[in-house]
């Protein structure tokens, strides 16, 4: 009895301390309501204990209860949305910032202990202190990473409990280790989104230090400028060629600042930017390309085609090396060109911006640094119809902003109207015989597919883009013919006046922000696109080769593969069901229908909705 009173509060705050782990195994935000009350009652512990700084590190962790609470709570009901915090990874440049905050606060804690208290474990006490500081913050925001942060914690916590006589404290940490291992292993499985991890945790202490250690300073690198580099890629069914045909800057970089060393899908192509002097890779970027699709079709087989081809990048500080690789539907590599760009070459021309180009916000929601910046471009209209253009491009916002994770992660885009008038109203349709002057002389018929709606003046129309802040295009053309097109990092085009139009706007962002494939089949191809030997780089389709890198993980347990169509709830049930990819065998798809599908569905399915969010966080995180 005596041990028991003289125990209490170690012996409640230890099993508050395991309901409050149990929880937060389970994603609950209840633990933040427990967490509140033992932390109340260890500042009364610890005080007593003399282990000051965890008694002064209860104040912080009332505080961060408090948001916690609060972040969960109010993300999780944003413009009348319920639904969870997502959780994910932590994003490299705050990972680089809390290892620096850590390890300063190490020190001055230890310091601190040091020299105005009695501790006798100043080493350790400051290590748990500091550590645990950015362990709450990391779970207030629900970062998986935190994990590894409490399994440092906990067995260095449990070591000096014991020494400093709170056994039952000492031992509940014990267990802390084991159910934070299996916490990480279940909130892996729960994860909403995720971008992609950049190094392997080689053990716990150097996760929180050195993880991410490979992330790059985009001012160590880059000026604040853009390098526009125009290709054209050309050959025939078997054959890619690489050409440069010009470097040019303009003022400003409007791209992603962070995760600039990795690539987030693989994409039919990629460039790789090497400072020259290091080797080290600085910057990647993946797409697709109108030439590669081109490759598929009969035409292809009887001639040779060139493409126009515009990629911007970074504009580096010191001499690079820059590879374009383009690959074939087996992702194997087909064309590679390697060339060197000095900063200082006095034939990379300058583009200053166009007086006469008209532009203006239509929704900004913060710098260009930190938003992705979607521009929409006028094609067809007259000068007269500017109206009409302002009209349509709101209405394809709103469409969009219709749909999530459009709708909740609204905050991260700016966009931009450019009204560029036409000489003529319109666009070409070829297989009515009908043929316009417009800006970028786009046209319906691309590869004689009577709705492939297109431009291949790639090179004119990020001219006339110029200064503007933009990183994705939406080419609205001025025409009631149904049709359009949609390619991954490069523009989407779509017709602003047919009653499919907003559908089809969102169909299309589907394919050029964030890679996703078409999920219907009409096995009308003249090449399969999706060979069996292979896994879609798209995130939304599989052949069974790499099915575990795909969806696996959003399956309910015993969901049949492939998965037989029930006719129930058809946006929601994730499955593997068979047709997509224009093919209706031997490719899958996640759900039965979808806004990838059929105009008709009124949202993404959960994984395409996914990885619309990944891509996201990996453009803005």
């Amino acid at each position: 009895m005596e041990f028991l009173i003289n125990h209490w509060l170690d012996i409640t705050t230890t099993l508050l301390g395991l309901a409050y782990i149990l929880l937060e195994y389970k994603a609950s935000i209840w633990m933040w309501a427990v967490g509140a009350v033992m932390q109340i009652l260890g500042i009364v512990l610890y005080y007593q204990k003399g282990v000051y700084a965890d008694c002064g590190m209860e104040f912080y962790y009332l505080a961060m209860t408090a948001y916690g609470y609060w972040r969960w709570k109010t993300l999780s009901n944003k413009e009348g949305v319920k639904e969870e915090l997502p959780i994910t990874h932590i994003p490299m440049p705050l990972a680089l910032l809390w290892t620096a905050i850590f390890l300063v606060l190490w020190f001055a804690i230890w310091w601190l202990l040091t020299s105005f208290t009695d501790s006798t474990v100043p080493i350790a006490d400051s290590f748990t202190t500091a550590l645990s500081l950015v362990g709450i913050w990391a779970l207030a925001h629900k970062y998986l990473e935190q994990w590894f942060v409490w399994i440092a914690v906990d067995v260095v916590t449990c070591v000096l409990y014991f020494h400093k006589d709170i056994p039952f404290k000492a031992s509940l940490y014990g267990l802390y280790v084991v159910i934070a291992v299996f916490g990480y292993l279940r909130w892996q499985r729960m994860m909403k989104q995720t971008s992609i991890p950049k190094s392997a945790v080689l053990s716990i202490l150097l996760c929180l230090c050195c993880t991410y250690a490979q992330a790059q300073d985009f001012d160590k690198w880059f000026q604040d400028k853009t390098l526009r580099l125009d290709y054209t890629f050309s050959g025939d069914n078997r054959n890619q060629y690489i050409s440069l045909d010009e470097m040019k800057q303009s003022n400003g970089w409007f791209g992603r600042r962070t995760n600039l060393d990795s690539l987030l899908l693989l994409g039919g192509g990629q460039l790789c930017m090497k400072d020259s002097e290091t080797g080290q890779v600085i910057y990647r970027h993946s797409f697709s390309t109108l030439f590669q699709e081109w490759q598929t079709t009969e035409e292809a087989t009887r001639v040779q085609k060139s493409f126009e081809n515009v990629f911007l990048v970074p504009f580096p500080k010191r001499p690079v090396e820059i590879t374009i690789t383009l690959t074939d539907t087996h992702n194997k590599v087909k064309g590679e060109m390697m060339h060197r760009v000095d900063p200082q070459d006095i034939l990379i021309r300058p583009l200053s911006s166009d007086k006469s180009t008209k532009w203006e916000y239509l929704e900004k929601s913060g710098d260009s640094r930190e938003k992705i910046d979607v521009v929409f471009v006028a094609e067809g209209y007259l000068k007269r119809e500017k109206k009409v253009f302002m009209r349509d491009c709101r209405e394809c916002i709103e469409a969009l902003k219709a749909h999530e994770p459009f709708k909740s992660m609204s905050d991260r885009f700016n966009f931009v109207a450019v009204m560029l008038p036409s000489q003529e109203q319109g666009v070409s349709i070829p297989h009515k015989n009908i043929w316009k002057e417009t800006l970028l002389s786009s046209s319906f018929d691309t590869f004689y597919s009577n709705r492939y709606l297109t431009t291949l003046r790639l090179k004119k129309l990020h001219d006339v883009l110029a200064g503007i802040p933009y990183e994705h295009i939406i080419i609205l053309a001025n025409t009631d013919n149904y049709g359009g097109g949609g390619i991954y990092n490069s523009y989407l085009m779509s017709a602003a006046h047919n009653n499919q139009n907003k559908p089809v706007v969102v169909h299309e962002f589907g394919h050029s922000f964030a890679g996703l494939a078409d999920e219907y089949y009409y096995d009308d191809q003249y090449e399969t696109m999706y060979p069996a030997d292979t896994e879609p780089w798209e995130p939304n389709l599989t052949t069974l080769v790499d099915f575990k890198s795909k969806w696996a993980d959003m399956m309910d347990e015993g969901v049949q593969v492939p998965t037989t169509p029930s006719g129930n709830n058809v946006y929601t049930e994730v499955g593997v069901y068979e047709g997509g990819g224009y093919q209706s065998k031997g490719v899958y798809r996640p759900s039965q229908e979808c806004r990838m599908k059929v105009n008709q569905a009124p949202v993404f399915c959960p994984v395409c909705e996914r990885a619309i969010r990944r891509m996201i966080d990996y453009q803005t995180k």
